[in-house]
Protein backbone atom coordinates (compact mmCIF):
# COMPACT_ATOMS: atom_id res chain seq x y z
CA UNK A 1 0.00 0.00 0.00
CA UNK A 2 2.69 2.57 0.73
CA UNK A 3 4.35 1.74 -2.89
CA UNK A 4 0.73 2.62 -3.98
CA UNK A 5 0.44 6.00 -2.26
CA UNK A 6 4.12 6.73 -3.61
CA UNK A 7 3.51 5.62 -7.13
CA UNK A 8 -0.01 7.89 -7.04
CA UNK A 9 2.03 10.98 -5.50
CA UNK A 10 4.49 10.65 -7.86
CA UNK A 11 1.93 10.63 -10.95
CA UNK A 12 0.39 13.69 -9.47
CA UNK A 13 3.80 15.15 -9.32
CA UNK A 14 4.44 14.24 -12.95
CA UNK A 15 1.22 15.48 -14.10
CA UNK A 16 1.49 19.16 -12.29
CA UNK A 17 5.41 19.12 -13.43
CA UNK A 18 4.61 18.10 -17.66
CA UNK A 19 1.18 20.91 -16.93
CA UNK A 20 3.68 23.33 -15.91
CA UNK A 21 6.21 22.43 -18.48
CA UNK A 22 3.64 23.10 -20.90
CA UNK A 23 2.86 26.16 -19.53
CA UNK A 24 6.04 27.62 -19.57
CA UNK A 25 7.09 26.37 -23.16
CA UNK A 26 3.69 27.99 -24.38
CA UNK A 27 4.64 31.27 -22.69
CA UNK A 28 8.35 31.09 -24.24
CA UNK A 29 6.80 30.41 -27.48
CA UNK A 30 4.61 33.19 -27.56
CA UNK A 31 7.67 34.88 -26.21
CA UNK A 32 9.85 34.12 -28.81
CA UNK A 33 7.51 34.93 -31.72
CA UNK A 34 7.09 38.20 -30.28
CA UNK A 35 11.36 38.79 -30.11
CA UNK A 36 11.53 37.50 -33.66
CA UNK A 37 8.98 40.11 -34.78
CA UNK A 38 10.58 43.09 -32.90
CA UNK A 39 13.91 41.73 -34.17
CA UNK A 40 12.57 41.81 -38.35
CA UNK A 41 11.06 44.82 -37.55
CA UNK A 42 14.49 45.96 -36.22
CA UNK A 43 16.42 44.83 -39.20
CA UNK A 44 14.08 46.63 -41.33
CA UNK A 45 14.21 49.67 -40.00
CA UNK A 46 18.20 49.25 -39.98
CA UNK A 47 18.06 48.66 -43.71
CA UNK A 48 15.74 51.23 -44.21
CA UNK A 49 18.28 53.82 -42.09
CA UNK A 50 21.35 52.42 -44.36
CA UNK A 51 19.39 53.25 -47.34
CA UNK A 52 18.53 56.76 -46.25
CA UNK A 53 22.46 57.23 -45.31
CA UNK A 54 23.33 56.27 -48.89
CA UNK A 55 20.96 58.72 -50.47
CA UNK A 56 22.10 61.22 -47.92
CA UNK A 57 26.22 60.78 -48.57
CA UNK A 58 25.11 61.00 -52.50
CA UNK A 59 23.25 64.58 -52.10
CA UNK A 60 25.93 65.75 -50.32
CA UNK A 61 28.70 64.47 -52.76
CA UNK A 62 26.52 66.05 -55.38
CA UNK A 63 25.25 69.19 -53.47
CA UNK A 64 28.55 70.79 -54.28
CA UNK A 65 27.67 70.82 -57.81
CA UNK A 66 24.42 71.88 -57.37
CA UNK A 67 25.46 74.61 -55.27
CA UNK A 68 27.79 75.74 -58.25
CA UNK A 69 24.84 75.29 -60.78
CA UNK A 70 22.11 77.37 -58.91
CA UNK A 71 24.63 80.22 -58.60
CA UNK A 72 24.09 80.76 -62.42
CA UNK A 73 20.54 81.97 -62.01
CA UNK A 74 19.64 83.04 -65.84
CA UNK A 75 15.48 82.29 -66.68
CA UNK A 76 13.48 83.29 -63.42
CA UNK A 77 10.41 81.10 -63.60
CA UNK A 78 7.06 82.38 -62.17
CA UNK A 79 3.57 81.22 -63.52
CA UNK A 80 0.39 79.89 -62.68
CA UNK A 81 -1.34 76.98 -64.25
CA UNK A 82 -5.29 76.40 -64.02
CA UNK A 83 -7.08 73.26 -64.40
CA UNK A 84 -10.81 73.72 -64.24
CA UNK A 85 -11.46 69.61 -64.50
CA UNK A 86 -9.17 68.52 -61.10
CA UNK A 87 -7.09 66.07 -62.84
CA UNK A 88 -3.80 65.88 -60.91
CA UNK A 89 -2.59 63.36 -63.67
CA UNK A 90 -2.88 66.05 -66.49
CA UNK A 91 -1.26 68.79 -64.61
CA UNK A 92 1.96 66.46 -63.58
CA UNK A 93 1.98 65.73 -67.27
CA UNK A 94 1.83 69.15 -68.15
CA UNK A 95 4.64 70.12 -65.83
CA UNK A 96 6.82 67.16 -66.40
CA UNK A 97 6.37 67.84 -70.62
CA UNK A 98 7.28 71.38 -69.51
CA UNK A 99 10.76 70.64 -67.88
CA UNK A 100 11.71 67.57 -69.57
CA UNK A 101 15.76 67.75 -69.60
CA UNK A 102 16.42 70.51 -67.79
CA UNK A 103 17.29 71.22 -64.32
CA UNK A 104 15.21 72.76 -62.53
CA UNK A 105 15.96 75.00 -59.43
CA UNK A 106 12.30 75.63 -57.16
CA UNK A 107 11.85 78.18 -54.90
CA UNK A 108 8.28 77.69 -54.13
CA UNK A 109 5.77 75.30 -55.56
CA UNK A 110 1.87 75.27 -54.23
CA UNK A 111 -0.91 72.97 -55.48
CA UNK A 112 -4.06 74.79 -54.33
CA UNK A 113 -7.78 72.74 -54.80
CA UNK A 114 -10.40 75.50 -55.68
CA UNK A 115 -13.87 74.61 -56.42
CA UNK A 116 -13.35 75.69 -60.60
CA UNK A 117 -10.25 73.27 -60.34
CA UNK A 118 -6.94 72.95 -59.46
CA UNK A 119 -4.12 75.96 -59.18
CA UNK A 120 -0.65 75.41 -59.31
CA UNK A 121 2.09 78.52 -58.71
CA UNK A 122 5.60 78.05 -59.03
CA UNK A 123 8.49 80.48 -58.46
CA UNK A 124 11.90 79.31 -59.04
CA UNK A 125 14.62 79.39 -61.72
CA UNK A 126 16.50 77.28 -64.35
CA UNK A 127 19.66 77.53 -66.19
CA UNK A 128 19.75 79.61 -69.87
CA UNK A 129 19.53 78.23 -72.74
CA UNK A 130 15.78 77.38 -73.12
CA UNK A 131 12.80 79.67 -73.63
CA UNK A 132 10.70 79.81 -70.02
CA UNK A 133 7.37 77.56 -70.35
Amino acid sequence: MRLYRIAVIAGIISVVLLSAAFILYQGSYGELRQSRARLSAVRGESHQFREYRNKISAIKNQSSQLTFLSRERDINIDYEIELTNSDLGVLLDEISKSYSGMIIFLEQAMIESTVEGLTVRIRGFKLGGAAQP
